[in-house]
């Protein structure tokens, strides 16, 4: 029997830490600060705003924007906006090359390379390789 209850307890812990890792990143942040740097994309508050509601590494980064499998009933708004999301990335100017650059890198480690979402990203990062080599080095 107590066997049987300590087995319970650890599916039922699991599960519990499986559903809390479904999306790391609050992506009703992720979209607020999104539409609000649309809205004032040359504001520093807005970038950085952006800048911080997005992913921090590639298993947020994935999470957030995974593809929306037919079987599953999650939702596919983040998976649609992951193109938007980088490209809005992609244009902050206002922060700094080295805070910028840092947080790419923590973004691509670990990463696999993939269709889609990953792919986005990963265009990203070539972009900010040639453009801001010296920053992506240090």
């Amino acid at each position: 029997m107590k066997k049987r209850i300590s087995f319970s307890l650890i599916a039922l812990f699991a599960t519990i830490l499986m559903q809390a890792q479904c999306y790391p990143v609050d992506v009703a942040k992720l979209e607020a600060a999104y539409q609000a740097l649309t809205k004032n994309p040359n504001a520093l508050k807005r970038q950085q705003d952006f800048f911080n509601a997005f992913p921090s590494t590639w298993m947020e980064y994935i999470l957030t924007y995974r593809y929306p499998y037919p079987r599953r009933k999650n939702d596919e708004t983040m998976y649609y906006d992951a193109l938007k999301h980088v490209e809005a990335l992609k244009n902050l100017t206002l922060i700094p090359d080295s805070i910028y650059c840092e947080k790419l890198v923590d973004l691509a480690v670990g990463g696999k390379w993939d269709a889609e979402a990953a792919s986005h990203l990963k265009i990203l990062l070539f972009r900010t390789m040639e453009n801001r080599r010296d920053a992506m080095f240090k």
